[in-house]
């Protein structure tokens, strides 16, 4: 791990269950923005696609429903030492998100690990979640239990636990938001939403008392 986390670079970490022609233009836009810079993508889904690995890409066909044990999967898979998480219905608009490591190291601890890099929200603490992060390595293992979501649940509400963790753990916490990705499609898959929600409900009333992975079976 710590050779890992010292290897300069970003590793993508996507997951979809759309159409292949979606995410072959996912995995373009990652290629289009990422020219003559360290990076990997590592795409992983319960669905089966026509897809091969390649220098900077990796395809892991895996048997998890949601998008949230795929992607801790993915990092456990990755190698550099920042994360940025990509989902299927937006799209990153800058190669920009390469110079926020550099801006991230001005400021303290923990604000200096993780940010959020959706473009449509203008201040993330507002809505008291993290919706797309950007994450560094060591700050997973040493803060997250090793994920960058929760594990319990399957697409919604891990974004507005991981801010309220980190909002309650530390005191000084604020995340920045950097403008690097847009929505494209909003066509979300909402079926476990109302159990992703209680999930939620049962984690924030009880956060003074449990770590941030924690499942209910616990």
């Amino acid at each position: 791990m710590k050779d890992r986390a010292n290897m300069d670079g970003i590793s993508f970490i996507f997951t979809s269950f759309r159409s292949l022609d979606v995410v072959n233009r996912r995995i373009q836009n990652i290629r289009d923005i990422s020219k003559q810079k360290k990076y990997e993508i590592i795409f992983l889904s319960e669905m089966e696609y026509d897809l091969k690995d390649a220098a900077d890409f990796k395809y892991i066909k895996t048997n998890y429903t949601g998008s949230v044990k795929n992607f801790n999967h993915g990092i456990k898979n990755s190698k550099y030492e920042w994360i940025a998480i990509v989902c299927d219905d937006f799209q990153i608009t800058s190669s920009l998100l390469y110079e926020i490591p550099d801006k991230l190291k001005l400021l303290p601890f923990p604000n200096n690990s993780i940010c959020n890099i959706h473009y449509n929200q203008v201040d993330s603490t507002d809505t008291k979640a993290i919706f797309i992060p950007f994450v560094k390595r060591k700050f997973i293992e040493e803060e997250l239990d090793g994920v960058i979501f929760n594990n319990n649940f399957h697409h919604h509400y891990v974004d507005r636990w991981l801010f309220e963790f980190l909002n309650f753990k530390f005191k000084n916490f604020k995340c920045e938001t950097h403008g690097c990705v847009r929505d494209v499609d909003s066509n979300c898959n909402r079926s476990y939403d109302t159990v992703d929600e209680n999930f939620f409900n049962f984690l924030y009333e009880n956060i003074d008392t449990i770590p941030y992975n924690k499942h209910v079976n616990e």
